[in-house]
């Protein structure tokens, strides 16, 4: 008999689309933040280009521990900003992050690493590779997407969302 998974709770958050009027900066960067008081939890991320999603700020403020991939989740599933084909982690700040970088860890080894692959698992998309790099300013982790978890009507992921 298969295991039914239960979908989590929504977090319940509000979504802030581009500024398009701001100028260039802005205009492909988005935010969520929990409605819930006092969670504090946020999630700022950019979309250079569509299916590429760079995650710039997650916090997870009181939210329970573990539930950060769901929050990266919720945030890009109600923005229509899914990552149907990479997943960037920016600018990582998380020391044992870096240190399993220095280490010579595997990206998905750390917490970090393990929110990026929960969160693609919740959208119903699966990682094809996942790897270190050093952007222009910090440490970042790449996730490339599986093609076939994007596939489905023209538009449309599996899941029949909407991608950009």
């Amino acid at each position: 008999m298969k295991d039914v998974l239960k979908k989590p709770k929504p977090i319940g958050l509000d979504i802030f689309p581009p500024v398009s009027n701001l100028g260039d900066l802005f205009d492909d960067l988005y935010s969520a933040v929990s409605r819930r008081e006092g969670d504090f939890a946020r999630v700022a991320w950019r979309v250079p280009k569509p299916g590429v999603v760079h995650i710039l700020v997650v916090e997870r403020g009181a939210l329970p521990k573990g539930t950060a991939g769901q929050l990266i989740a919720e945030a890009l599933d109600l923005s229509n900003t899914l990552p149907t084909k990479r997943l960037v982690m920016e600018e990582i700040i998380n020391q044992p992050t870096i240190d399993a970088y220095a280490a010579g860890s595997a990206p998905e080894s750390t917490v970090l690493g393990r929110t990026a692959l929960s969160a693609l698992n919740q959208m119903e998309l699966s990682q094809s590779s996942c790897s270190w790099d050093v952007g222009p300013y910090a440490l970042r982790m790449v996730v490339d997407v599986e093609e076939s978890a994007c596939g489905g009507t023209p538009g449309k992921g599996s899941t029949g969302r909407p991608q950009i």
